[in-house]
């Protein structure tokens, strides 16, 4: 069982590199990852983090637009995950792959920079989610029985960030990674509201991570939420942030 420490951690801001949350009238563009990319390897590393980050109803209730943000706008090309990031904002907001320019021109997810907000949609990263339950210990030190036990824990941030989310409407929402259903939850989209987009019509999201293949880029999308599960090749991340920039405009959703 996990005590109300652990439980607290997984209601809190970790997960955040923060931003400009925006508001319902001047409306950011949300980036949101499953996790970050350090796994937690001892249980000494993860118990020294328990305590350093904000309960999101904090943030939820309070009305400040900014929240933390990065202090170096070189981390933003610095790593791979990163880095395609950015090229993806580049081309979908016309900077043709420019992506170190984009960089400096807009500061995305900087420390009071406006525009961009970036999260993850999971508090905790763990070296070996496809196998822990087995291989996992860290996990299980802290009190989760098994991968499902965990997920079921964090159903209750899932509800937090939808809070977070219905307060300051982003423009868009950008998701990254598999875990389809997961980003659904929490962000109250409804399985109606989802059509496929790659110049195809299909609703099996299967079917699309057996596309991406090849440079092949498919996104779900409903508006303004939008996902797709790696950050990959250059022509992939180059179909992808075009493909963002003409649901914006099919849509008249005006980008920066």
């Amino acid at each position: 069982m996990i005590n109300e420490k652990v439980r607290n951690f997984l209601l809190s801001s970790v997960g955040f590199d923060g931003g400009d949350l925006g508001s319902p009238k001047r409306q950011s563009i949300w980036l949101c990852g499953i996790e970050w990319g350090l796994g937690y390897n001892n249980i000494e590393d993860l118990k020294n983090t328990l305590c350093n980050y904000i309960p999101l109803n904090n943030i939820i209730e309070n009305n400040k637009n900014f929240f933390a943000g990065i202090e170096d706008l070189y981390d933003n090309i610095k790593y791979p995950y990163n880095r395609n990031a950015i090229k993806i904002l580049s081309h979908m907001l016309g900077y043709n792959g420019d992506y170190k320019k984009f960089n400096n021109d807009f500061k995305p997810f900087g420390k009071n920079e406006i525009g961009f907000f970036k999260m993850n949609l999971l508090p905790i990263s763990f070296p070996n989610t496809r196998d822990f339950d087995k291989r996992n210990k860290t996990a299980q030190a802290i009190g989760f029985k098994d991968y499902n036990h965990y997920i079921e824990e964090c159903h209750k941030r899932f509800k937090l960030l939808k809070e977070l989310k219905e307060k300051y409407q982003p423009k868009i929402i950008i998701c990254t990674g598999k875990t389809f259903d997961k980003f659904k939850i929490a962000f109250g989209i409804k399985n109606d509201d989802i059509k496929h987009y790659d110049g195809e019509k299909n609703s099996d999201f299967d079917y699309a991570i057996s596309k991406y293949k090849n440079g092949k880029k498919c996104l779900f999308v409903q508006t303004r939420f939008i996902v797709f599960p790696h950050l990959c090749s250059n022509i992939g991340l180059k179909n992808c942030g075009e493909n963002i920039r003409k649901i914006a405009q099919e849509n008249k959703i005006e980008l920066p």
